[in-house]
């Protein structure tokens, strides 16, 4: 008779723990923002790009985290269960990341003022990316675990590379964590461009910018943790962290969203409220407004990009 592996247990609870966390992030998060989700997305009758995947990321998020942790939940999964499931989680995790990879390009796109050269280069990146989930994801490879039962005793959908560190979906986060590193860097240099920049910068890009470098940073780190796991392949320990690099770069991919939507709003008031008052203005007031020209110059401009839905 076998004996029993307590480790795994200990393990696969672990599992189960940061999966059901994970979840419980994207649920709390909808609950809190959906307020704003109202006033700053649905009660708008226009419908823009950034609208659509907004909204769209919002949900599926809600949807295939909580789904992903269910499955985890379960301790009687049967052999074929685990099977589809693993597909399932496949194809929602590559939808997941390709969805947010779009809402930070589209945040990247506005920070470096719509340029095409960026937007090229963004677009290359999340074709390689979405290659590189078809390859790594879809082709088969001998080897690889996919299993209901890692252990004696033990029922729990668990999946691995092949023994010895033969790594192939450990690639995986990998490729995600370089992507995201990359994006990383952009709005690191991008907010030393307007560090270094003695112009003024307007009132949106700013905050925009140092968001898009700590939010961008998050991601790297929630990805860095599956890497960490999965390269150490341990059957009943690869997807302790996938559940946070599932739930938590989409929350910061919509908050990027909804952090714009506010700025907007709140430009927007803030030029009406002056423009109401000019009749009140006194000449030190208005020589005061000669010299911030260019910084309402600016801030148009950044009106004029969030608003078509740029970001």
């Amino acid at each position: 008779m076998d004996s029993i592996d307590f480790t795994a247990f200990e393990h696969t609870q672990w599992e189960r723990n940061c999966q059901f966390s994970a979840a419980m992030v994207v649920a709390y998060e909808f609950i809190m923002q959906f307020p704003k989700e109202v006033d700053l997305f649905w009660r708008r009758p226009q419908w823009t790009f950034a609208k659509g995947l907004f909204l769209f990321n919002r949900y599926f998020s809600l949807g295939f985290n909580i789904g992903n942790a269910a499955a985890f939940m379960q301790r009687d999964a049967s052999a074929k269960a685990g099977t589809n499931f693993f597909h399932w989680q496949n194809g929602g995790s590559a939808l997941q990341f390709i969805l947010t990879q779009m809402i930070l390009s589209l945040r990247l796109y506005a920070m470096y003022e719509r340029s095409k050269k960026l937007l090229a280069f963004l677009v290359i990146l999340l074709t390689t990316e979405l290659t590189g989930f078809i390859i790594l994801l879809e082709l088969p490879t001998p080897g690889l675990v996919a299993t209901n039962n890692p252990s004696t005793d033990l029922f729990i959908c668990a999946d691995g590379d092949p023994p010895h560190h033969r790594h192939w979906i450990a690639y995986v986060p990998v490729m995600l964590l370089i992507t995201e590193f990359i994006l990383f860097m952009l709005a690191v240099f991008k907010a030393w461009q307007q560090y270094r920049s003695n112009s003024p910068s307007g009132r949106i890009l700013p905050r925009l910018t140092k968001e898009s470098v700590w939010f961008f940073f998050g991601i790297v780190l929630c990805h860095l943790g599956t890497v960490v796991t999965w390269m150490m392949n341990i059957l009943t320990l690869n997807e302790l962290w996938t559940g946070y690099s599932f739930s938590i770069p989409a929350v910061l991919a919509n908050r990027l969203l909804i952090s714009v939507r506010e700025q907007v709003d709140f430009v927007s008031d803030t030029m009406v409220t002056e423009n109401a008052l000019e009749f009140k203005r006194t000449p030190a007031a208005l020589r005061r407004e000669v010299e911030d020209t260019t910084t309402f110059t600016t801030n148009t401009f950044e009106l004029s990009t969030v608003a078509r839905g740029d970001v």
